[in-house]
């Protein structure tokens, strides 16, 4: 095998590819230094969905037929997460590195995080308590809080009520953490979640469904609360054939709300837009950045795999 004649090869597929959708492409060697590893502004910025041996194999068929129904080729990061595209989610952290996600996951507050491509899919075992107080990270603008099961305890008596403190941690800032749930709102309205959208009430969330339908999730969270929804079995056997998290969870979630809602209609009906975030257009279409998350340029760079 001559490594540098398929390096080329890929090289030229992944340029065909991005003529198609009309980008100019460079491909050039990743120096890490130069990645600002933040939240970036991901529902912009391209990533390949496709297998990069498949992509490889592939070089010498036509590239402009679609030789895979399921491939979508260059989608944006954003849509990836929308439509929970795997592949495009691997290649991402391809490019960022595999170091630099599980460092994330330990600063963010996860432990035993295994050290290998599997947590790219969801691979991290979790409670339903440790998800919804990291989903605070992004409900709490860019703090994360402790859950508590007991705010305050009343006593008759003046001067013996206990207000239990609430423990939050600043992560991220708050127009970072808007970005996300701006993405996460997409997944409602029009991706994998879209059985938990409410009327009258923005909805931010993520479906997760494990390998074998033995885990079904909903993660969402509306200007107000924070709700998680799995459904699993007690011995880790499959719940069903296509149980998955937007089809069993999520409607869960949107019942719940809709009774929730009738006890407490003063609840706050949309998110807030902090301070800090601005606004582009991409064909009459408007989308949120940052300082830190700036505009992507005109050129897309593709790593070599």
């Amino acid at each position: 095998m001559n490594i540098e004649e398929d390096i080329k090869k890929l090289e030229k597929a992944i340029k065909e590819l991005a003529k198609m959708f009309g980008f100019d492409v460079e491909i050039k060697d990743i120096n890490w230094d130069e990645l600002d590893i933040g939240i970036k502004l991901i529902h912009l910025n391209y990533m390949l969905d496709v297998n990069p041996a498949l992509a490889l194999e592939m070089v010498d068929k036509e590239l402009k037929k679609d030789y895979e129904k399921d491939i979508l080729g260059y989608i944006t990061l954003k849509e990836a997460l929308v439509h929970s595209r795997n592949l495009a989610t691997i290649n991402l952290t391809s490019l960022v590195g595999l170091d630099t996600v599980i460092n994330g996951l330990y600063n963010f507050g996860f432990d035993k995080v295994p050290e290998n491509m599997s947590i790219v899919l969801g691979s991290l075992g979790i409670t339903p308590l440790k998800v919804a107080e990291e989903y605070t990270m992004f409900s709490n603008y860019g703090k994360k809080e402790k859950p508590r099961l007991v705010l305050e305890l009343k006593n008759r008596k003046k001067g013996l009520d206990v207000t239990f403190l609430k423990k939050e941690e600043e992560l991220i800032p708050p127009y970072q953490a808007y970005l996300m749930t701006y993405i996460l709102q997409d997944v409602v309205k029009e991706g994998t979640g879209r059985n938990a959208k409410l009327e009258n009430m923005e909805v931010a969330g993520k479906t997760g469904t494990t390998n074998d339908f033995r885990d079904a999730w909903w993660c969402g969270y509306t200007p107000s609360t924070t709700t998680i929804v799995w459904f699993g079995n007690d011995d880790n056997t499959p719940i069903g054939k296509i149980m998955t998290g937007g089809r069993v969870s999520a409607p869960v979630f949107k019942y719940f709300y809709q009774k929730f809602l009738e006890l407490h209609p003063e609840l706050k009906r949309e998110f807030e837009i902090p301070k800090g975030v601005k606004y582009f257009n991409v064909k009459d279409k408007k989308y949120p950045f940052t300082n830190i998350s700036p505009p992507p340029s005109k050129k897309v760079y593709v790593p070599v795999f």
